[in-house]
């Protein structure tokens, strides 16, 4: 499940589960949502108290990814098939070709 919010008149064009993603030597796995106007990177926030709370309370407590980093697809300098480059050089790589094909037509 998917916890985040739109912009106004902002839609949903593709969801992707378990997108490798990498920047610099770091590299982690991630839930990537493509908007007409965003990119978001989706994860669980770790160790939050209040998941905790409700996951001691509820055995049907279902987790949320959360966005934890986004961007305007208007701020991608550059995209190609394993990477984006965004307009402050910030470069982030990434492993699924169905994600770069939906960047490409959205863009």
């Amino acid at each position: 499940m998917y916890n985040f919010n739109l912009e106004k008149n902002e839609n949903i064009y593709a969801i992707f589960d378990d997108v490798l993603v990498s920047q610099e030597n770091n590299s982690m796995s991630l839930t990537i949502a493509v908007t007409d106007k965003r990119i978001l990177f989706l994860d669980y926030q770790p160790n939050e108290l209040l998941d905790t709370l409700k996951g001691a309370q509820a055995s049907s407590y279902i987790r949320m990814k959360e966005v934890i980093f986004y961007r305007k697809l208007f701020q991608i300098k550059e995209l190609k098939e394993n990477k984006m480059v965004f307009d402050d050089n910030y470069i982030i790589g990434f492993d699924n070709k169905e994600l770069y094909l939906a960047l490409k037509k959205v863009i």
